[in-house]
């Protein structure tokens, strides 16, 4: 029988009330002021009753996000800035860094252009993995809604990387490898009992959460993905941005040994995000959706490119790819 809020919200306090800090919080900004404005309000009143920090690493704002941040630190003793260069910023590195600093059991890490949607995104975030772990609930994301303003691509991506049911993932589950192993670092939260560190593989530039998510699948733990969880985040990318965005995943999959060239598996989650799209698209312009088959097009190109990334010659890869990861 499944637990009611409020039992399951006991257990919780009780396993983590007795730390001074059970839950630690790390962002990773630079120019988010906006943003910072409307999500650290949120971040700083979650309905939990547990005690949390937010560790805030800044790599060389010049937008106010820093004068922001230390105005909210003078009256709030939970809030920790870190600031670094910008030439020191690494995706895997400047989170593994802010997961030294932290004292939580369990670390949470949140966009710094992320938005919480209400006071329950820590909780149902969290919830998971604590009451999981005897299963071997390592991580868990939450869903990401895309902004106002995406596009069509966006939303097509998004509304089907992110659905609105929860499940558990892990080997034997009946899922593709992109569905396995798909996992976001932008809202997730890491078990410090079931996952060494560092957490993320710094070798490379890019991905660095599904560095983490193959390993826990490799090491026949479990990844919870949490639809109640909620964060507002998207991002609108050009035709040649999309294609190096493809390639760079791909190239990272095929190395992580995720999937390669000839994978039915990707063309059974393409026929899948088509038949996904088409749905979305009935409620859209015309134009939305000779626009989807452009992004479409050239992200089939990118992934296609990317996991025959060995056979290119050694310029096109430099070209192909946006953060260097060939």
């Amino acid at each position: 029988m499944e637990l009611g809020a409020s039992v399951t919200h006991d257990i919780l306090r009780g396993r983590l009330l007795s730390d001074p800090v059970a839950l630690s919080i790390i962002m990773v900004v630079k120019n988010e002021a906006r943003n910072l404005e409307i999500s650290l309000p949120v971040v700083l009143h979650q309905a939990i009753a547990v005690p949390y920090e937010l560790i805030l690493i800044d790599s060389g704002s010049t937008d106010g996000s820093i004068a922001l941040i230390q105005g909210i630190a003078a009256s709030d003793p939970r809030v920790r800035l870190i600031q670094i260069r910008p030439d020191e910023f690494h995706h895997a590195r400047t989170r593994n860094t802010g997961a030294e600093l932290a004292r939580g059991a369990y670390v949470v890490f949140l966009g710094g252009d992320a938005r919480p949607r209400d006071a329950t995104w820590l909780w149902n975030l969290v919830r998971p993995v604590v009451e999981g772990a005897a299963d071997g609930v390592a991580l868990s994301y939450g869903r990401q809604v895309p902004r106002a303003d995406a596009d069509v691509s966006n939303v097509c991506r998004m509304t089907f990387n992110y659905g609105d049911v929860s499940r558990i993932k892990r080997r034997g589950a009946g899922l593709t490898s992109r569905e396995l192993f798909f996992f976001s670092s932008v809202s997730c939260c890491v078990s410090r009992a079931l996952v060494s560190s560092p957490f993320f593989d710094e070798a490379y530039p890019v991905n660095e959460d599904v560095t983490l998510s193959a390993r826990i699948v490799a090491a026949g733990l479990a990844i919870a993905y949490c639809a109640d969880s909620v964060v507002v985040h998207s991002h609108n990318y050009g035709y040649w941005e999309m294609l190096q965005r493809a390639f760079d995943n791909a190239v990272v999959y095929r190395k992580l040994g995720i999937f390669g060239a000839g994978d039915p598996t990707v063309r059974q989650d393409g026929g899948r995000y088509l038949r996904h799209a088409a749905h979305v698209l009935r409620l859209r312009r015309p134009l939305d959706t000779l626009e989807f088959l452009g992004f479409f097009l050239v992200s089939a190109i990118g992934v296609q490119l990317g996991v025959r990334h060995v056979h290119l010659p050694a310029s096109w890869g430099r070209a192909l790819s946006k953060y260097g990861t060939v």
